[in-house]
């Protein structure tokens, strides 16, 4: 039969490496995205959900960002670096919602000063998502 020529291992080969994200040793592909990630990160989804709410309000010009901060209870710098996240490209949102973006990618990296380009296709050259 078929079964008994078949050798008794399959190997399988894939590129990997080790990465650090923050304090989490990570197994990630040649692409960056972490091997076995099936979920979405979970901080950066509600810092996803604070952007777009904030804008929301903020878009309708009854609150101002000083305001809105102080309501929040976070500086009105750190809200404004938060809602930039409401302008990440659709693909790149795409890959946090579903957990295949970037294993390098971190709410806290993307909230930096200037960390997140205007560019859609700039945006996915650096973070794996355009």
């Amino acid at each position: 039969s078929l079964a008994e020529h078949a050798p008794a291992t399959i190997t399988l080969t894939e590129q990997v490496r080790l990465t650090r994200t923050g304090m989490v040793l990570r197994l990630v592909d040649e692409k960056g995205c972490a091997v076995n990630q099936s979920s979405p990160d979970e901080t950066l989804l509600r810092m996803l959900g604070k952007a777009w709410g904030w804008w929301r309000e903020l878009a309708r010009g009854e609150v101002k960002i000083a305001e809105l901060a102080r309501r929040e209870g976070v500086t009105p710098s750190w809200l404004s670096r938060v809602v930039r996240l409401a302008f990440l490209s659709p693909t790149l949102v795409e890959h946090i919602l579903d957990g295949t973006g970037s294993a390098a990618l971190l709410g806290s990296d993307l909230v930096r000063t200037g960390a997140v380009p205007l560019s859609w296709s700039e945006q996915g050259r650096l973070y794996g998502g355009g």
